[in-house]
């Protein structure tokens, strides 16, 4: 072999090395979901922005738990088993399932109900442990959505709250709790109802409108919201009944109204929090963060499928109307 040959095949033997180790070290990205995952979507595109390109420089992969609610310890076991740099999720449930499978692998909450209360971390400003990302202002947001809904609704008076059945209980208490507190200082009866899945609400939704309820809130896991929050949307109107939730694209579904935080703001701020993670921040020294941006979000089309008329105020104070 001449000179130049071996040089040559040195070269490439440690560019290929090189390549391999790089490969090697390129982080992973983990996305634990309940509802989607849209490599389109806005998180994807967030993290784009901060500099991280998939196949490029970092790796995705999703898992999803909707179908498999009751796998949902498996499934994170089994994420913490590839290895991920970080873990991206937005629900108490899958938080819940992750904490449970590792303690050392850094956990991103794209949104929670309440992390310091549910124990996810140990203060908003030093979470501590492996956990950080963004958490709501949960009563805060009960109290007004309350009061729109007397300000939209000022004859009503009892409430149905519709949760899954088998939902975390410790956060259920919690949430449950927090509603009736929120509802009463706005003049509200509730009366809880559970469902067990979507083929179960039509059913739990009639008896609800029989028992004479007057609002109708519903919870914002997967059962209420994505593919099946127009079904909801539509079997509530059927009945009569004013519907509102907590995620805005509840009211793009169908629903009377919603006011909730802005769903990007929560993505761009989890991105940052995976950013900093990849550049090798720890989660205990990055502080939670809760939402500044709200969405009122009103669906006109609704209130007249329901014969109702929204005080001109509230239509000029939405966000968002959809005709």
């Amino acid at each position: 072999m001449t000179i130049r040959r071996l040089v040559c095949a040195v070269f490439a033997a440690a560019l290929f090395a090189c390549s391999g180790l790089a490969s090697a070290q390129v982080p992973r990205i983990t996305i634990f979901e309940l509802i989607g995952c849209d490599r389109d979507g806005p998180l994807f595109g967030q993290l784009r922005d901060l500099g991280w390109v998939d196949g490029r420089n970092v790796a995705f992969d999703c898992v999803l738990g909707s179908d498999r609610l009751g796998e949902l310890d498996r499934l994170a076991v089994e994420i913490v088993a590839r290895a991920p740099t970080v873990i991206v999720t937005n629900s108490t449930l899958t938080i819940r399932a992750l904490q449970r499978a590792t303690r050392t692998v850094p956990i991103v909450m794209a949104a929670s109900f309440d992390a310091v209360r549910e124990g996810f971390v140990q203060s908003l400003a030093r979470p501590g442990g492996n956990t950080t990302g963004v958490t709501n202002v949960t009563l805060e947001l009960l109290a007004k959505r309350f009061g729109l809904a007397r300000e939209i609704l000022p004859q009503a008076k009892r409430v149905a709250l519709l949760t899954r059945r088998g939902a975390d209980q410790a956060y259920l208490a919690v949430f449950v709790s927090e509603l009736r507190e929120a509802a009463a200082q706005s003049g509200f009866a509730v009366a809880t109802y559970q469902a067990v899945d979507i083929g179960d609400v039509a059913r739990v939704i009639d008896a609800i409108a029989r028992d004479g309820a007057d609002l109708l809130y519903v919870g914002d896991g997967p059962l209420f919201t994505g593919r099946n929050a127009p079904e909801i949307a539509r079997i509530a109107r059927a009945h009569g009944l004013p519907l509102t939730g907590s995620a805005p694209m509840q009211a793009r579904a169908g629903a009377l109204f919603v006011y909730g935080p802005d769903p990007m703001e929560g993505v761009q701020k989890a991105a940052r929090h995976v950013d900093r993670i990849l550049r090798g921040a720890r989660p205990s020294d990055i502080p939670v963060e809760q939402p500044t941006r709200f969405e009122l979000v009103l669906n006109l089309g609704t209130a007249r499928a329901l014969g109702l008329a929204i005080p001109p105020l509230i239509v000029a104070r939405a966000d968002e109307v959809i005709e």
